[in-house]
């Protein structure tokens, strides 16, 4: 299954949050009570985003092969051909699921300290690093730039990067869009803060290859004061959650 002919820290790191944070999306009706509704309209710029990174993939990197594979699952083929196929067939499903509702449904304050949380955690990962990652990885964030999380960061890492960058835009703003009700929001975020602080703590501590850069404004590893910024969106979290009224629950 050789999607990439390199695999440096960065794409680690990104693979890994990217798909834990697209696993809680997609099961937040199932612990969160997002509803369905909410949910296709949520994976409608997501879908249509990833397939964009999919035929870049496929048409425009010498680094996803079967050239430099030493075991292609179909010799002469680069995997990321049909999964153009399935990003394509999975956005035009979404648009027939949605049945021609396109409509903004904007969420409303319910008077839940979630809203405040919720906007607070989107400003600083869904604006500030979703949007960035979204735009240029490597510029604002690689192993040349004034903010160097990484030591490198290979093509690998810049096309995760992206889509990590997407998922947390598309899912942390979902209230201004999708109708998403921010207590819903902050119930589904919750086990993907939990998750997301130990890849954290590697990076800050464990691992090598995470900063700082050669180019680095600060001689710190900047994932050292990520780590305490997740504890206390964790535990604000948390908080939030806990004061909801009686009817809403995790399950």
């Amino acid at each position: 299954m050789c999607y990439w002919t390199t695999f440096d820290a960065s794409a680690e790191w990104f693979a890994k949050s990217a798909g834990t944070i697209l696993l809680f999306t997609l099961l937040s009706p199932f612990y969160a009570g997002v509803t369905y509704a909410a949910l296709t309209k949520m994976l409608l710029p997501l879908n249509a985003f990833y397939t964009c990174l999919f035929v870049y993939g496929a048409f425009f990197l010498d680094t996803t092969g079967p050239e430099g594979c030493t075991a292609p699952l179909i010799p002469g083929i680069s995997l990321f051909l049909p999964q153009v196929g399935v990003g394509v067939g999975f956005t035009i499903w979404n648009v027939l699921a949605l049945d021609g509702d396109y409509s903004i449904s904007r969420t409303f304050s319910s008077g839940s300290g979630t809203q405040t949380f919720c906007m607070a955690i989107a400003l600083l990962y869904a604006v500030f690093f979703g949007v960035t990652l979204m735009i240029a990885p490597s510029f604002f964030w690689g192993p040349d730039s004034m903010f160097g999380y990484f030591e490198t960061m290979d093509d690998a890492g810049q096309f995760f990067g992206r889509g990590f960058g997407a998922e947390m835009f598309i899912f942390m703003l979902a209230p201004l869009y999708a109708g998403l009700p921010y207590e819903r929001l902050a119930m589904a975020m919750l086990p993907m803060n939990l998750f997301l602080l130990p890849y954290l703590a590697k990076a800050a501590f464990f691992a090598d290859g995470f900063g700082p850069g050669a180019n680095a404004l600060l001689p710190v590893n900047l994932w050292i004061p990520q780590v305490f910024i997740g504890i206390f969106f964790l535990g604000w979290n948390i908080k939030v959650l806990k004061e909801l009224p009686a009817g809403y629950g995790m399950l």
